[in-house]
C-alpha cells in the first residue's frame, strides 16, 4: 500500500523488484524443504546474484539459502554437498546471476566495489547506538498505524518462538525476519524503501499464527484473534486510501524548494543532503545556487576539511539527517525559517507520516 514510493522514486523501483526476488528465495527455499529437488534450491542460489545485481543488500539471500541447509541438516551443511558432489555448483550460481542481471560487470568489474562505496544513507553502522526513532517511525508506516505496529512487535516474538517449535519451513522464515530486522536496524537511515523485504515476511508469520489459532485454539483466542484482526482492518484501509490521496497533490519536496527559490537570492550557499546528481529528488536549481551536499562526504567525494566554512542556509527533512547534524550542527548553529509539513488524511482520519 505504499504506491507514491513506487511510482516516483528509481530507488523504490528496484527496492521493490528485490523484495520479490527475496521472497523467491524464500518461496523456493521453502518447496526444497518440501520436494528435495535439488533444482529449486539451485533456482534460489542462482536468484541470489540477481537479487546482488538489482541491490547489492540482495546478497542478504544467501542467508535464506543457509538458513535452510542449517535446518534441514541440523546444522551440519556439509552433508548437502557430500550427498551429490555435484551441488558445489551452488556456489556458482550467485555469480552467473550476477552477470546476469548486470552484465556491465565483465567490462567494468570495479563498479561494484564503487556502489559499495556510496552506500550513503544504506551503509551499516554495525553499534547498538542506532537511529530507534526512524526505525519505530517506518515500522509504525510499514505496519499501517500503531495498531499494525504492535503486531509487529509481538511478530519477534512469534518469530523468535516459531524457530524453536515449528517446522522447517516456518523455521526458514522466522530467520529471515529476523535476520532483516537485525540488518535494517543497523542501516544509516533506516527508511521505508529499506523495510520493504519485511512486509511479506512478517505478514506471513502473522497470518500463520493466526491461522493455527483459528483452526487449533479455543474459542475464545478464537475470538481475540479475530477481533484484533479486524480492528487492525479498519485502520489500515483509510490509512492506505489517505497515502494514496497524496498522489492528487504536488510532492512536499517541490513545494519547499519552490519556496526556497522565491526567497533566498541567487549566489547564497544552501546545505542540502542530495547532491546534484540527485537533483530529481532535491530539485532546487545547482546552477543558482552554492550547494554543500553532505552525500558526497558519504560517498567520499569529499572530505571533512572540505566544509571549513558553514553554509548560509540548510534545507533539512523534518526527522532530520545524521550527517547534516553532524557537520553542519543543524540543531546549535541555525534557527528555523520554514516548515513544511502534511499529515494525510481520509475522512475523520488524520496520520503522520
Amino acid at each position: 500500500w505504499l504506491p507514491i514510493d513506487i511510482l516516483m522514486s528509481i530507488e523504490a523501483k528496484t527496492n521493490a523488484l528485490l523484495n520479490f526476488l527475496l521472497l523467491l528465495i524464500v518461496y523456493l527455499c521453502v518447496r526444497w524443504l518440501h520436494t528435495k529437488k535439488d533444482y529449486l534450491i539451485l533456482f534460489a542460489s542462482l536468484t541470489v546474484g540477481l537479487a546482488v545485481g538489482t541491490r547489492l543488500n540482495g546478497l542478504l539471500g544467501a542467508g535464506i539459502i543457509f538458513f535452510t541447509l542449517v535446518f534441514a541438516y541440523h546444522g551440519q551443511i556439509w552433508k548437502f554437498f557430500t550427498e551429490k558432489p555435484r551441488r558445489v555448483i551452488l556456489f556458482l550460481l550467485p555469480f552467473v546471476g550476477l552477470f546476469v542481471s548486470s552484465p556491465h560487470l565483465l567490462v567494468h568489474p570495479k563498479y561494484i566495489v564503487r556502489m559499495w562505496s556510496r552506500a550513503g544513507s544504506g551503509s551499516l553502522l554495525w553499534s547498538l547506538d542506532v537511529a530507534s526513532q526512524n526505525i519505530l517511525h517506518t515500522l509504525k508506516f510499514l505496519a499501517g498505524g500503531w495498531v499494525g505496529f504492535f503486531l509487529f512487535i509481538g511478530s519477534i516474538g512469534i518469530a523468535v518462538y516459531g524457530i524453536k517449535k515449528w517446522s522447517l519451513a516456518h523455521k526458514v522464515v522466522a530467520s529471515w525476519f529476523l535476520l532483516y530486522l537485525f540488518i535494517f536496524s543497523q542501516t544509516s537511515v533506516p527508511i521505508i524503501r529499506y523495510a520493504y523485504p519485511l512486509l511479506p515476511v512478517w505478514l506471513l508469520l502473522f497470518g500463520s499464527f493466526c491461522s493455527n489459532v483459528l483452526l487449533h485454539a479455543r474459542p475464545w483466542p478464537r475470538r481475540l484473534v479475530w477481533g484484533i484482526v479486524s480492528i487492525w482492518g479498519l485502520t489500515v484501509l483509510p490509512f492506505s486510501l489517505a497515502y494514496m490521496s497524496m498522489l492528487r497533490e504536488a510532492p512536499l519536496q517541490h513545494v519547499a524548494n519552490s519556496y526556497i527559490e522565491d526567497v533566498i537570492p541567487r549566489g547564497r550557499s544552501i546545505g542540502t543532503y542530495f547532491n546534484a546528481e540527485f537533483y530529481n529528488r532535491v530539485p532546487i536549481n545547482y546552477e543558482k545556487y552554492i550547494i554543500f551536499p553532505c552525500r558526497d562526504l558519504e560517498e567520499g567525494v569529499r572530505t571533512l576539511n572540505d566544509f571549513n566554512t558553514m553554509p548560509d542556509y540548510l534545507e533539512v527533512p523534518v526527522r532530520g539527517v545524521d550527517c547534516m547534524e553532524r557537520i553542519f550542527h543543524t540543531s546549535e548553529a541555525y534557527t528555523p525559517m520554514a516548515t513544511f509539513t502534511r499529515p494525510i488524511s481520509f475522512g475523520p482520519f488524520t496520520f503522520d507520516v
